[in-house]
Protein backbone atom coordinates (compact mmCIF):
# COMPACT_ATOMS: atom_id res chain seq x y z
CA UNK A 1 0.00 0.00 0.00
CA UNK A 2 1.25 3.43 -0.96
CA UNK A 3 0.59 5.93 1.84
CA UNK A 4 0.20 9.31 0.19
CA UNK A 5 -1.07 12.21 2.30
CA UNK A 6 -2.42 14.28 -0.62
CA UNK A 7 -5.06 13.85 -3.32
CA UNK A 8 -3.90 11.66 -6.18
CA UNK A 9 -4.78 12.68 -9.74
CA UNK A 10 -3.52 9.61 -11.62
CA UNK A 11 -1.66 6.32 -11.30
CA UNK A 12 0.17 4.17 -13.85
CA UNK A 13 2.10 0.93 -13.68
CA UNK A 14 4.30 -1.29 -15.80
CA UNK A 15 3.43 -4.91 -16.50
CA UNK A 16 5.55 -7.37 -14.49
CA UNK A 17 7.04 -4.58 -12.40
CA UNK A 18 6.80 -3.66 -8.75
CA UNK A 19 6.72 0.08 -9.51
CA UNK A 20 3.88 2.54 -10.00
CA UNK A 21 3.89 6.28 -10.62
CA UNK A 22 1.39 8.68 -9.06
CA UNK A 23 0.57 12.30 -9.87
CA UNK A 24 -0.60 14.47 -6.99
CA UNK A 25 -2.16 17.86 -6.47
CA UNK A 26 0.83 18.81 -4.27
CA UNK A 27 2.79 19.44 -7.52
CA UNK A 28 4.70 16.14 -7.35
CA UNK A 29 4.87 12.81 -9.12
CA UNK A 30 6.41 9.86 -7.31
CA UNK A 31 7.61 6.47 -8.44
CA UNK A 32 6.75 3.95 -5.72
CA UNK A 33 8.02 0.47 -4.98
CA UNK A 34 4.76 -1.33 -4.22
CA UNK A 35 6.56 -4.08 -2.32
CA UNK A 36 8.07 -1.70 0.24
CA UNK A 37 5.57 1.16 -0.10
CA UNK A 38 8.49 3.59 -0.38
CA UNK A 39 8.89 6.40 -2.93
CA UNK A 40 12.06 5.77 -4.94
CA UNK A 41 12.02 9.09 -6.80
CA UNK A 42 9.88 12.23 -6.61
CA UNK A 43 9.78 15.05 -9.17
CA UNK A 44 8.13 18.48 -8.96
CA UNK A 45 6.27 20.97 -11.17
CA UNK A 46 5.36 24.61 -10.45
CA UNK A 47 1.62 23.83 -10.21
CA UNK A 48 -0.60 20.78 -9.61
CA UNK A 49 -0.12 17.67 -11.71
CA UNK A 50 -2.86 16.19 -13.85
CA UNK A 51 -1.20 12.92 -14.87
CA UNK A 52 1.95 10.82 -14.83
CA UNK A 53 2.75 7.77 -16.97
CA UNK A 54 5.62 5.39 -17.68
CA UNK A 55 7.10 4.79 -21.10
CA UNK A 56 7.00 1.17 -22.33
CA UNK A 57 10.52 0.44 -21.06
CA UNK A 58 9.75 1.73 -17.56
CA UNK A 59 12.88 3.91 -17.70
CA UNK A 60 11.10 7.26 -18.16
CA UNK A 61 7.97 8.95 -16.85
CA UNK A 62 6.03 11.80 -18.40
CA UNK A 63 4.14 14.29 -16.26
CA UNK A 64 1.42 16.76 -17.29
CA UNK A 65 0.73 19.84 -15.22
CA UNK A 66 -1.54 22.81 -14.75
CA UNK A 67 1.61 24.94 -15.14
CA UNK A 68 1.27 24.43 -18.94
CA UNK A 69 4.14 21.97 -19.24
CA UNK A 70 4.68 18.29 -19.82
CA UNK A 71 8.02 16.93 -18.67
CA UNK A 72 9.95 13.72 -19.22
CA UNK A 73 12.04 12.38 -16.34
CA UNK A 74 14.58 9.62 -15.85
CA UNK A 75 13.03 7.10 -13.43
CA UNK A 76 16.28 6.15 -11.73
CA UNK A 77 17.78 9.58 -11.09
CA UNK A 78 14.75 11.89 -11.24
CA UNK A 79 16.66 14.02 -13.76
CA UNK A 80 14.47 16.10 -16.09
CA UNK A 81 15.16 15.00 -19.67
CA UNK A 82 12.69 17.18 -21.61
CA UNK A 83 10.17 19.93 -20.95
CA UNK A 84 7.54 21.07 -23.47
CA UNK A 85 5.09 23.95 -23.13
CA UNK A 86 1.47 24.54 -24.14
CA UNK A 87 -0.51 27.76 -23.84
CA UNK A 88 -2.56 26.40 -20.91
CA UNK A 89 -2.84 23.40 -18.56
CA UNK A 90 -1.65 20.07 -19.94
CA UNK A 91 -4.15 17.36 -19.01
CA UNK A 92 -2.38 14.30 -20.32
CA UNK A 93 0.92 13.17 -21.76
CA UNK A 94 1.64 9.71 -23.16
CA UNK A 95 4.55 8.06 -24.93
CA UNK A 96 4.39 6.18 -28.21
CA UNK A 97 5.43 2.52 -28.00
CA UNK A 98 9.09 3.31 -28.76
CA UNK A 99 9.38 6.08 -26.15
CA UNK A 100 10.72 8.45 -28.83
CA UNK A 101 7.53 10.53 -29.09
CA UNK A 102 5.46 12.28 -26.46
CA UNK A 103 1.82 13.17 -27.16
CA UNK A 104 0.11 15.86 -25.10
CA UNK A 105 -3.42 17.22 -24.74
CA UNK A 106 -4.01 20.70 -23.36
CA UNK A 107 -6.70 23.09 -22.20
CA UNK A 108 -5.45 25.36 -25.01
CA UNK A 109 -7.58 23.09 -27.23
CA UNK A 110 -4.59 21.42 -28.92
CA UNK A 111 -2.99 18.01 -29.02
CA UNK A 112 0.70 17.90 -29.95
CA UNK A 113 3.39 15.34 -30.72
CA UNK A 114 6.92 16.05 -29.53
CA UNK A 115 10.33 14.49 -30.07
CA UNK A 116 11.43 13.33 -26.60
CA UNK A 117 15.17 13.66 -27.26
CA UNK A 118 15.05 17.27 -28.50
CA UNK A 119 11.77 18.56 -27.05
CA UNK A 120 10.87 19.77 -30.53
CA UNK A 121 7.19 20.00 -31.48
CA UNK A 122 6.50 17.82 -34.50
CA UNK A 123 2.79 18.44 -35.11
CA UNK A 124 -0.20 20.09 -33.47
CA UNK A 125 -3.88 19.27 -33.98
CA UNK A 126 -6.43 21.98 -33.21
Amino acid sequence: VVDNQVDLESVDGIEKSSFIVTASNDRTASVWDIVTGEAVVTVRHDLELNSAVFDASGMMIATASQDGTAKVWDVTSGEQLTSVRHGNSVYSAVFDSSGALLMTASDDKTASAWDVASGMKLVTAK
